[in-house]
């Protein structure tokens, strides 16, 4: 017995300086690039149908004229109507599209035999699954409310994500601001399937402030557009005339 815990303690002292070095080692640069956004979200389920463009946003710089679009299932993807291509930024990939109403889509950005959405180190992105339903075509005249099931799932689709992320942030292949708002998407879902509008509202205007905040600080770098911080604040002022119409209406309950 003391031979083994001997053992045990001499292995341990001799790979910790190993794995030191190799903690050492990891860097942004040497990390796989991860998706930290996609419009239209993976789990909406309230996409308008018609052509429209799918953006992905990378971690990182991507090598250009390189990607893996790949079909979840077979006909998982609408018809593309213009080949892929990089924003300015380098890190946003466009696909334009036709969406047919009331179906779901979804697209594996890369794969298990898939993965040329490379950094330009050549590094392959880690496999995320884009996933989205079109709202049917009588439901685009006007609001629509979605069944508990699909709540339900919307829900699931948010948990799995948060999952997800939060395993990439544990490794910095994530960053704090990923982390949190796949933290809302949860209280979000969360407060959707218990059919609390005000409490749904007020989550939304929570994450528009610190989406305006995390604008703010790229702007100010120089990282995002002037129009782009204008979005932002146009998302809260909409966010925050959404959570007063939820207090009033629930008032005139």
């Amino acid at each position: 017995m003391k031979m083994t815990t001997m053992f045990v303690i001499a292995t341990a002292v001799t790979l910790c300086p190993l794995a030191a070095a190799f903690a050492q080692d990891q860097t942004i640069e040497s990390m796989p690039p991860v998706v930290v956004k996609t419009v239209p979200e993976s789990g909406a389920m309230d996409v308008l149908p018609g052509e429209t463009e799918i953006k992905v946003t990378f971690s990182k710089e991507m090598a250009d004229g390189s990607w893996s679009w790949s079909t979840a299932w077979k006909d998982s993807t609408p018809e593309s109507t213009d080949k892929p291509r990089y924003e300015a930024d380098g890190k946003t990939c466009v696909m334009k599209v036709k969406l047919e109403p009331g179906k779901t889509y979804a697209y594996w950005l890369n794969s298990q035999n898939f993965h040329n959405f490379r950094d330009q180190q050549g590094h392959p992105a880690v496999p995320y699954l884009l996933v989205f339903h079109s709202t049917p075509s009588s439901a685009n005249s006007g609001p629509r409310g979605d069944s508990r099931e699909v709540l339900r799932v919307k829900l699931q689709i948010a948990e799995q994500e948060f999952k997800t992320v939060g395993k990439q942030y544990s490794v910095g292949a994530a960053t704090q601001e990923d982390y949190e708002r796949a933290k809302s998407a949860v209280s979000i879902a969360a407060a959707e399937l218990k059919g609390d509008a005000t409490e749904v509202a007020r989550l939304k205007v929570q994450l528009a402030e610190t989406e305006l905040r995390l604008a703010e600080k790229k702007f100010e770098a120089g990282l995002v557009t002037q129009l782009e911080f204008e979005r932002a604040k146009a998302s809260l002022t909409l966010a925050r005339t959404e959570y007063a119409e939820a207090v009033q209406a629930a008032k005139d309950k």
